[in-house]
């Protein structure tokens, strides 16, 4: 099989994008338990619902977000975009 040089830079990117995602999910998750274990001690269910609050605002942003959002700037700044095919 033969693949072009172009279509694996689009694979990258997607990948890399992809990526970028599920990281922004974990540390939505990473911080509603941390919010979970800090209420435990200090049984405050104003910083349960706004830590919680928070972390469900993220997911679904990291959810919904555009992808092209997600994507380096400094990449655009040195021309190493691929080209797009239209």
């Amino acid at each position: 099989m033969r693949v072009h040089p172009r279509d694996l830079i689009q694979v990258e990117r997607f990948l890399g994008l992809q990526v970028r995602r599920v990281l922004l999910s974990i540390f939505a998750v990473t911080i509603a338990v941390i919010t979970a274990i800090t209420f435990l001690p200090l049984h405050n269910y104003i910083l349960l619902v706004l830590g919680f609050l928070i972390a469900f605002i993220m997911f679904i942003v990291v959810l919904f977000i555009p992808t092209h959002l997600l994507e380096n700037p400094v990449r655009h700044e040195r021309g190493l975009r691929p080209p797009d095919n239209e």
